[in-house]
């Protein structure tokens, strides 16, 4: 899980030096508006108590750690948060450049050395919604590939921020192509408070290169994240695929990681509850992704396949900390099933409003950009 963290800040690398080698020309910015048009931000930050990487305590011995169990979550969310926070140097890049209005240049990228198109439109349309600007930057020389050489599209309107960011890194920098060459990135951002919060954010991301299952049997494919903020507290669900993945001995292959949190930012403290839903699963009701296969019937069920003579006795006390929710600090897991204090008590009762998405769907979910 590393590796993904790493590749994605090579990737946000690339797209920074790519935005900020553009730069309009000084005869254009003589009557640009004293307001400027790009919204100042464009994710939701979520707590460490979730998306943190380190783990701590709980389970020892013949024990399956608490830490350990959920280490792939909040790995899981911290790239989904990355892939946000990507899109929001982007913009950050898109606003110091005061690009705000209908526009078109090319310029050389100072990542691959190659031509790149910048094209800003006023008045656009995509997926059913209307947006005051529409900015899109593309490889010249891709330009008559199927893709149209896109490396970046964003969608967006300011009073409220509404939009949408696309990105397909195998564009922004031509090198990438062969390392990279189906990984797409989109993040849809709004400040409508139209479902009783006051940011929201989803994270879609498709096409991460698979690792060789010999290697690496859990390497994901495809991830989907919401993350919601309402004050102080941000709930996140979503799914992750992993098509290679099997537990145990067991011949059964393509799982889902289907998750629900929420977090209170003040006090750095988190509730979530883990699922590992076939890949194909086409259910979409909270009881049979997260509760027929939640983490511990699923591993409590491998384990039974697996080793048939086990005694049940030792299944259930390696599986102690599979007990759901999970409870995490900032410093990582510290409890499963009963909280460990009373501070959890007010975000406890929002978790049975959170659902994961269908499986079946994050398995098979592909990126596409406006043509």
């Amino acid at each position: 899980m590393k590796t993904i963290s790493f590749n994605l800040a090579i990737l946000f690398l690339a797209l920074t030096m790519s935005i900020v080698s553009c730069k309009k020309d000084k005869e254009e910015t003589t009557d640009q508006p004293t307001e400027n048009a790009v919204p100042e931000n464009f994710h939701v930050d979520i707590p460490d108590a979730l998306s943190y990487s380190a783990t701590t305590k709980s389970g020892q011995g013949d024990t399956l750690k608490g830490g350990e169990i959920y280490a792939h979550l909040r790995t899981f969310i911290k790239v989904g948060e990355g892939a946000a926070e990507i899109v929001q140097k982007v913009m950050e890049s898109i606003r110091s450049n005061n690009i705000n209005k209908a526009m078109e240049l090319t310029y050389t990228s100072e990542d691959d050395n190659r031509a790149k198109r910048l094209k800003v439109l006023e008045q656009s349309e995509f997926d059913g919604k209307k947006f005051a600007y529409q900015l899109t930057i593309s490889d010249v020389l891709n330009e008559s590939n199927a893709d149209g050489g896109k490396a970046l599209q964003v969608f967006w309107n300011t009073k409220p921020v509404d939009g949408i960011a696309i990105i397909c890194f195998a564009n922004i920098n031509i090198n990438d192509k062969t390392k990279y060459p189906n990984f797409m990135a989109r993040i849809d951002y709004n400040e409508l408070q139209a479902n009783g919060y006051e940011q929201e954010m989803v994270v879609s991301i498709s096409g991460f290169p698979l690792a060789d299952p010999s290697v690496d049997p859990y390497s994901l494919k495809t991830i989907k994240m919401f993350a919601g903020k309402k004050g102080s507290v941000i709930d996140v669900y979503g799914n992750s695929n992993h098509p290679n993945a099997k537990f145990f001995a067991n011949d059964e292959v393509g799982f889902n990681w289907a998750f629900v949190a929420t977090s209170d930012m003040n006090a750095n403290i988190g509730i979530a509850e883990v699922a590992l839903p076939p890949s194909n699963l086409t259910a979409t009701d909270r009881e049979t992704i997260l509760k027929t296969y939640s983490l511990r019937n699923v591993f409590n069920n491998q384990i039974r396949k697996s080793y048939p003579d086990l005694n049940q006795f030792f299944i259930d006390r390696y599986l102690m900390n599979t007990q759901a929710p999970g409870y995490f600090a900032n410093s990582g897991f510290v409890a499963a099933g009963t909280a460990p204090t009373t501070a959890y008590s007010a975000i406890q009762s929002r978790m049975d409003k959170l659902t994961p998405y269908q499986p079946s769907y994050v398995s098979s979910m592909s990126i596409n950009f406006k043509n």
